[in-house]
């Protein structure tokens, strides 16, 4: 007869996974999640590859978060209730950087209290509507904290863990024991179809509060501007320290007024350690509403420094410039006016052009681009780089953020693109 020995460690590890596993789930929470029904206008095709149902998490009276996913398009929804009410819902605001969307409902349902110390190894459960078949409830660990390159969205601060989430639990309740929300579930990594395989993804409590505390005041996510563009470290530096390099910074930037400068290395931002920019990229997405300057650290030329870069713009003395005369512009003023939104650019192809769209966007032909993630744009200070950002525009077309352009014209648009998710690597919930 073989005896196995197991470490102390291994023992307690296996202990803990037990205890999980026993542990009573409260039962309440189950009021506060509801199944989500986007109903498809009569005669549309189905959504490829989309799960029929969804889910969703009351937050606050009368609102309720899912992932954005879930509906697409849709503009009827229906919310299945736990006791088996089905109810109509509106949509209120959606952020497709981060993937969430707000639903409003008139049931008094309790909203789930927000967990902001989960911790790893901490047992967490998931509350969704797994393959549309109603609530369920999985267990696991909480496996990784602050996931920001899991590539399913524009924006990410995922909580990661091993509890089994299936297609229909988009917008699910990841739950601590206490029945707080960890997270909003978003994605899973899938192997050849989209069941779960133990990688599980759920918007972290912080970034789901922040995102929809903007949403349900202004209707929109704003992101504050550094102003600099973050490439890889090379491998002499990743042998000693893990950090973005700032490759360029956008004069009058906030990275600019903050005294950052090209070659520094990027060590923290809001007090929170980066190895990447979409490290940075979460932390500025998390900074609260208004913050008016933001705590960073750089390393530069073998010494750290701590700065504090200003997000609030200086106010502008300079006097508006004149309009345009007709010495200037021989054209009818529409035509003027447009002129002032259309800039030369330079990226694949060596002459193009892209059109003012936001104070920062930009909006051009994918073949100008070509597999270019940077283009150079000519403005009358001379050419500023742009990067090419996700956007939910199809075929010939491509978004750019550029930092830095001047006052000018920005034509109104009867419908502007939105921030979109980049490419996805993985398997969301509900794809």
């Amino acid at each position: 007869m073989k005896t196995i020995c197991l470490r102390p460690a291994l023992l307690a590890l296996m202990l803990l996974c037990c205890a999980v596993s026993a542990q009573a789930f409260p039962a309440e929470v189950l009021r506060s999640v509801v199944s989500v029904q986007p109903q498809q206008p009569p005669g549309a095709p189905p959504r490829r590859g989309a799960a029929p149902e969804g889910t969703g998490v009351v937050i606050a009276p009368g609102i309720v978060a899912t992932a954005a996913h879930v509906l697409g398009a849709s503009q009827e929804v229906l919310l299945r209730l736990s006791d088996g009410r089905v109810l109509p819902a509106d949509r209120l605001a959606t952020d497709e950087a981060t993937d969430i969307a707000l639903l409003s409902l008139s049931a008094p349902l309790p909203p789930l209290g927000l967990a902001r110390d989960a911790g790893l190894g901490d047992p967490v459960c998931a509350v969704g509507n797994n393959y549309g078949l109603g609530l369920s409830v999985t267990c696991g660990v909480v496996s990784a904290l602050g996931v920001t390159d899991a590539g399913f969205n524009a924006i990410e601060h995922f909580v990661q863990t091993d509890a089994a989430i299936n297609p229909g639990a988009s917008g699910g309740a990841l739950v601590d024991g206490q029945g707080r929300l960890v997270g909003l579930i978003s994605a899973i990594f899938a192997s050849q179809g989209d069941s779960n395989v133990g990688m599980n993804f759920a918007v972290s409590a912080a970034l789901l509060d922040r995102v929809t505390e903007q949403l349900l005041a202004e209707g929109a996510v704003r992101v504050p501007r550094a102003g600099w563009q973050l490439v890889p470290a090379d491998r002499v530096t990743l042998a000693r320290v893990a950090a973005p390099v700032i490759g360029r910074v956008a004069p009058g930037s906030p990275a600019e007024r903050g005294g950052l400068r090209t070659g520094d290395l990027l060590l923290a931002v809001a007090g929170a350690r980066v190895r990447s920019g979409r490290d940075a990229l979460a932390q500025m997405a998390l900074l609260p509403i208004g913050a008016a300057e933001v705590p960073v650290s750089v390393e530069r030329d073998g010494t750290v420094l701590d700065v504090l870069m200003p997000l609030r713009e200086p106010q502008n003395t300079a006097q508006p410039a004149p309009p345009v005369g007709d010495a200037e512009c021989p054209h009818p003023a529409p035509v003027c006016r447009m002129r002032q939104a259309v800039f030369p650019i330079s990226a694949f192809d060596p002459v193009g052009s892209a059109t003012r769209i936001g104070t920062d966007l930009l909006v051009t032909n994918r073949h100008v681009i070509g597999d270019f993630d940077t283009a150079t744009v000519f403005t009358p200070d001379g050419p500023r780089a742009a990067r090419v950002v996700p956007s939910a525009y199809r075929g010939d077309l491509v978004l750019l953020q550029i930092d830095g352009l001047p006052n000018g014209h920005v034509p109104d648009l009867e419908v502007q693109a939105d921030i979109g998710p980049t490419q996805v690597v993985g398997a969301d919930v509900n794809r």
